[in-house]
């Protein structure tokens, strides 16, 4: 078994498929309904960051996160928000 994970490359159309093959997953695990565009949206927000896991070179999981910026500490932090991984 070969497990890997990679940060979410916008501009790679396996991530965005594999990204979307999980969001249907996750979808259907949660209470409301997720759109089918929300991966295109998530890909033209500048401060995602999202990974993927896989294995054997198959969509395993995910996790998306948002930089934001705290006033507080005066710096940039990750909110992770959706974390999934495959049946």
């Amino acid at each position: 078994m070969s497990i890997s994970i990679v940060e979410v490359d916008v501009n790679n159309e396996q991530h965005r498929a594999a990204l979307k093959s999980l969001y249907v997953q996750y979808s259907d695990e949660t209470p409301v309904d997720i759109p089918e565009t929300v991966v295109d949206t998530l890909f033209t927000l500048p401060y995602l960051h999202s990974f993927l896991c896989f294995e054997d070179e198959q969509p395993a999981g995910f996790v998306t996160g948002f930089e934001l910026f705290s006033t507080y500490r005066q710096q940039f932090f990750l909110n992770i928000h959706d974390l999934m991984i495959a049946k």
